[in-house]
């Protein structure tokens, strides 16, 4: 009994709490409401944007991949201007750059003004990750590739002190990484630019002018050449192409071109050499009946028969 009563009395303290805090929260309802509506509708937009980029940063990735398979480091400088602040744009400005010093590499053999061009671009694609990106992997390859491409730039004639700016590259990159995967190519970078012969070498190498192709060409390069129709060849005097054929077409004969036709088919008599004359003394003759020797064969007789 002592139980049931225990229970009954907390049963009535609990609908007396209930009941005053109803009568509490009462006045203030809609506001609970209006809150209850808002955090509802910020999670269905949470959920919204949460799938809305998902997506964005599928079809960006795709578009990295697109981009690299056809060498197009416009389109990745491109696609990280449009996603600044994001892993797929900072790997878009690293793999632009590489491209562009890929290139720009090769050109310093051929073309000095276009090398430049390219290297300076690369310069900029790896500033980009440095300035906005806080991956270490990204940040790392961004300053390998900055400096790699200030030593290149000290090879053109554009340079402004570009081999030092490499030197001090490499030097971060060898004390902020110093178990990296570029450490060991820069430290050797490092030393090697450090030699004053590296230095003599780049500084011939910026007043080397690659000749542009086809200079020994005859002529001056844009200028038209001259031309005459008098310089043609006279085509009126071979055979015509018969249109339906596309044989030569064969010209009438006339009787006469016959005839000389028979005759040029016809073979040439072949002169026979005179022949030697024997004297008639020496000619043997038939014995004759006269002669003597000459005898007249016999007859033959018929057999006899028997009888």
């Amino acid at each position: 009994m002592k139980s049931e009563r225990r229970h009954e009395l907390q049963h009535n303290e609990l609908a007396d709490w209930i009941a005053r805090s109803y009568e509490t929260v009462r006045p203030y309802g809609n506001a609970i409401l209006a809150a209850v509506a808002v955090v509802c509708l910020v999670a269905i937009g949470w959920l919204w944007w949460s799938r809305q980029s998902a997506a964005d940063s599928a079809t960006a990735w795709n578009s990295l991949y697109l981009a690299q398979v056809n060498n197009n480091p416009d389109d990745l400088v491109e696609l990280a201007s449009s996603h600044p602040d994001t892993n797929v744009g900072h790997w878009a400005a690293v793999v632009a750059g590489d491209m562009y010093l890929a290139t720009g590499c090769e050109q310093l053999f051929t073309n000095k003004a276009t090398a430049a061009q390219d290297l300076r671009k690369a310069v900029d694609s790896y500033l980009r990750v440095l300035q906005s990106s806080q991956t270490a992997s990204l940040r790392e390859r961004a300053t390998f590739g900055l400096a790699r491409a200030y030593e290149a730039l000290s090879g053109t004639r554009q340079s402004q002190g570009e081999l030092d700016k490499a030197v001090e590259t490499y030097q971060t990159l060898v004390e902020k990484w110093p178990n990296g995967a570029y450490t060991e190519v820069g430290k050797q970078r490092l030393a090697d630019l450090q030699r004053p012969a590296t230095k003599q070498f780049y500084d011939k190498f910026a007043q080397y002018d690659p000749k542009p192709a086809f200079t020994e060409q005859p002529g001056t390069p844009g200028e038209k050449l001259p031309f005459s129709t008098e310089a043609l060849p006279d085509f009126s005097s071979l055979p015509k192409l018969d249109a339906d054929t596309e044989e030569p077409a064969t010209p009438e004969s006339t009787p006469a071109d016959e005839a000389a036709a028979e005759s040029n088919m016809q073979p040439a008599a072949v002169k026979s050499e005179p022949e030697a004359s024997v004297p008639e003394s020496a000619v043997p003759k038939p014995p004759t009946e006269e002669e003597p020797g000459g005898k007249k064969p016999a007859e033959e007789k018929p057999a006899d028969n028997a009888e």
